[in-house]
């Protein structure tokens, strides 16, 4: 299905760019949520209307993420994990327990915006890249280190 893209999509193209998808994700994704719009002649018309003003919101967009990823510069994540003698960890490290760490220092970054390239399963130092525009990628370093059981006196 040929579909005009309203903003750069990751993997399909630039804002204004008329690409062939698959007619699933079109329906399901990318015409309900206003990311593009059905090749055709109307449309084409509508989009050119929309361009310049669209191009500008985009700027401000991606000026408001270069902001935000100048503010979480210094920034680094410490979470401390229960983990086996080997540094294996108990379960693994989500997006939304980065997102709560973030959250307490006071910067806010949606969940899909978060993306950890593999699964973080041991203690030590990772990376993690923060989307927070499609230009715009923030890599977050991250410590995860092994939390001390705590030891029951009722025992």
């Amino acid at each position: 299905m040929q579909v005009i893209l309203m903003e750069q999509i990751q993997g399909v193209g630039q804002m204004g760019d008329v690409t062939n998808v698959a007619n699933g994700y079109a329906r399901n994704f990318l015409l309900p949520r206003g990311k593009a719009l059905l090749a055709n002649k109307d449309n084409m018309a509508k989009f050119e209307a929309q361009k310049a003003e669209m191009a500008k919101t985009q700027a401000t967009e991606k000026a408001a993420a270069e902001k935000a990823a100048e503010k979480l510069a210094g920034v680094s994540i410490k979470l401390n994990r229960q983990a086996s003698e080997v540094g294996a960890l108990y379960g693994s490290i989500k997006a939304r327990d980065i997102e709560a760490s973030l959250l307490e220092q006071g910067h806010t970054v949606a969940r899909q915006n978060i993306q950890i390239g593999t699964p973080i399963k041991e203690v030590g130092d990772h990376t993690v890249q923060l989307f927070l525009h499609p230009e715009v990628v923030h890599e977050l370093p991250m410590c995860c280190v092994l939390s001390l059981p705590v030891l029951r006196s009722d025992r």
